[in-house]
């Protein structure tokens, strides 16, 4: 009963502790959420599946101008933040020019103007600096800052889009969400670059550059396969509109649990020192009574979900949004688990572990998704992929660090002598 009665007092402070970052991400899906409903009603499922390729676009561009260097800011690697800027650079260059040469190969798969492609490059471009700057609030423990910086920056292109849409219903709503977006990162970096670190903000060259290099190269990589598994939807139901559709509706609601277990990843990362401190078998205590306390509002959340769909969306396909809900909310529910304990390898910088996972999830997702969707399960299917991805993750995660926690925060605990963690 003792050990209970402290547990529950280190849940309550954690939940207190992620109040800010659940109401900036709270904000933000909710805004996500009201817009994939105007988009369906006042446009249709072609003008959604259109969108979500943009974004999906977007995405994996915003992944390569970062180069895996968020990852770097959060960890608070002394040498990390010396190199952050040049290899930014490096990543500028490189991506740049790639990007102009695949627009055939792009255009042809997503069916987008040249006009649109180099906006979402201008638009890309400046998120990934806004991101930047958000982590790096985040790597100093400063919440208030971090949950501005991204969270609010979402909820005021969400927000200003919705007004527009609803109002005005504009034609081109691709061109419309990239120009409210680019305004507004504009805004949030103009805001904040007078609290960035000015030695982050420097560009030198020295014999190490190419260990920080590797670094980012394998953070980018396990990014990148990450996001191949968020934006499956478009690579695998691209050529399918109306299933694309289908499965970004349901995925919508379902990205309510994804930000619950995202919300207690960010706050260890901010105060992953503070965790720790009463040991990692409290700690992983910790982490698996919080799941258990989230039950019944996932339960709740599944048991209304057909009522939802129904309102939001009409009575048609209430009973597949419904299904593909469920399973991927099953899915992002252990995320509340994995994304929690998956900080130590974070905050320990082993890379290589990250990368190895996220390229077997990637590999599921892929090879299960395509199979099942050629078989004729269309976005079914690929939630079924993805909740199996997030089981294997599970599995993996919990087995490895019980392994390995000791091993992991000595690492930390290396790094913290030479650039102490802030929280």
């Amino acid at each position: 009963m003792h050990i209970l009665s402290i547990a529950m007092k280190s849940i309550k402070s954690l939940f207190l502790g992620i109040t800010k970052i659940l109401f900036g991400s709270g904000l933000s899906q909710l805004l996500n959420f009201l817009l994939v409903v105007i988009v369906t009603r006042a446009y249709g499922d072609s003008d959604l599946a259109s969108l979500v390729k943009v974004i999906a676009l977007s995405s994996f561009v915003i992944l390569f101008f970062e180069g895996g260097c968020n990852y770097l800011v959060v960890s608070r690697s002394e040498k990390a933040l010396k190199d952050i800027l040049i290899i930014r650079l490096l990543f500028l260059i490189l991506v740049s020019f790639l990007y102009v040469l695949v627009f055939g190969l792009i255009q042809g798969y997503l069916k987008i103007s040249f006009e649109i492609y180099i906006f979402c490059y201008f638009f890309s471009l400046l998120s990934s600096f806004s991101n930047f700057i958000a982590y790096y609030y985040q790597g100093r423990g400063d919440i208030n800052r971090y949950t501005f910086s991204f969270f609010g920056r979402n909820s005021m292109h969400f927000f200003v889009a919705i007004l527009i849409f609803w109002l005005f219903q504009p034609e081109n709503i691709v061109f419309w969400w990239l120009l409210i977006g680019s305004i507004v990162n504009v805004l949030i970096i103009f805001l904040s670059l007078k609290h960035i670190d000015r030695e982050v903000l420097t560009i030198r060259l020295d014999e190490g550059l190419f260990s920080t290099l590797n670094l980012s190269f394998y953070y980018l990589m396990s990014s990148l396969l990450v996001m191949i598994i968020i934006r499956a939807e478009a690579i695998l139901l691209g050529n399918n509109d109306a299933q694309l559709a289908i499965y970004f509706q349901a995925k919508t609601l379902a990205l309510v649990i994804s930000l619950v277990s995202s919300s207690f990843s960010n706050y260890y990362l901010s105060n992953f020192s503070v965790a720790i401190q009463k040991g990692w078998g409290s700690f992983r205590n910790q982490v698996i009574l919080t799941y258990l306390i989230t039950i019944p509002f996932l339960l709740a959340l599944f048991y209304f979900s057909d009522l939802i769909f129904g309102f939001l969306y009409g009575g048609n396909n209430v009973f597949e949004l419904r299904e593909i809900f469920s399973v991927i909310g099953f899915g992002f529910s252990l995320g509340i688990i994995t994304n929690s304990l998956s900080v130590i390898l974070i905050k320990a910088e082993v890379s290589k572990i990250n990368f190895y996972l996220n390229l077997f999830q990637t590999l599921l997702v892929v090879a299960v998704g395509y199979i099942l969707v050629d078989l004729g399960l269309g976005a079914l299917g690929l939630s079924i992929a993805i909740m199996s991805a997030h089981i294997a993750g599970f599995f993996i995660i919990f087995i490895y660090t019980e392994k390995k926690h000791d091993l992991l925060i000595e690492k930390i605990m290396d790094k913290v002598k030479a650039y102490p963690f802030k929280s």
